[in-house]
């Protein structure tokens, strides 16, 4: 049962492996094209392409950190810092 489960895996795998170089055959002939109508280099266009998937999320504060450190101050308002002796 399991060789046959190899088997059937090793060929879903050679499948997705064919599939996937004649996606970026095409995909790099199509970067080819655009580089020639835009008079650029083929590196400089592969440069733009893979920066702009590691893009990195802004940290930006969320609504419920805001309303949280809104709370906290409010709270604390009143409140006397204390002084702690090292």
């Amino acid at each position: 049962m399991r060789a046959l489960r190899h088997i059937s895996d090793q060929e879903k795998n050679s499948l997705l492996i064919t599939d996937l170089e004649t996606l970026l055959i095409t995909q790099h002939e199509e970067l080819v094209t655009l580089a020639k109508k835009h008079a650029v280099n083929v590196e400089y266009l592969q440069k733009l392409v893979q920066q702009s998937s590691h893009f990195k999320k802004k940290r930006g504060v969320c609504l419920q950190n805001a309303m949280l450190h809104h709370k906290a101050v409010e709270i604390n308002s009143g409140v006397s810092i204390i002084h702690y002796k090292l």
